[in-house]
């Protein structure tokens, strides 16, 4: 697996960062959508956008009705049962679980339901 496929996209990554997440991350994207460690002479903190790993974005998110799941056509679900919404649940379905999760992430952001 790549490291690529461990890490959200720079789409979703640069989404994140519009709405205020901090960036505290293992891995950034630069501005021209490489992905680099920070230990990267040429990485510049100002113009890069946090990579969150699983791991990270499992951090980030609230862990209450949060569920995730691999289905078995290689495709990641992470969803959220609402019960303070008309919506009984929502979902995402990616081929990288982080993906995944950071689209659960903005949607929690936009609708107000948690705060970056």
């Amino acid at each position: 697996m790549s490291l690529e496929d461990q890490v959200c996209r720079l789409e979703l990554a640069k989404r994140l960062k519009e709405l205020g997440v901090k960036q505290e991350c293992i891995f950034f994207w630069d501005k021209d959508g490489n992905l680099m460690e920070p230990t990267d002479p040429y990485k510049n903190p100002f113009i890069d956008f946090a990579a969150f790993t699983v791991a990270e974005l499992g951090d980030i998110l609230p862990s209450e009705n949060l569920i995730t799941r691999k289905r078995f056509n290689q495709k990641w679900n992470v969803w959220k049962i609402l019960a303070s919404e008309k919506e009984k649940s929502v979902e995402f379905e990616e081929n990288n679980l982080a993906d995944a999760m950071a689209k659960m992430l903005i949607y929690l952001i936009t609708k107000g339901l948690v705060t970056p």
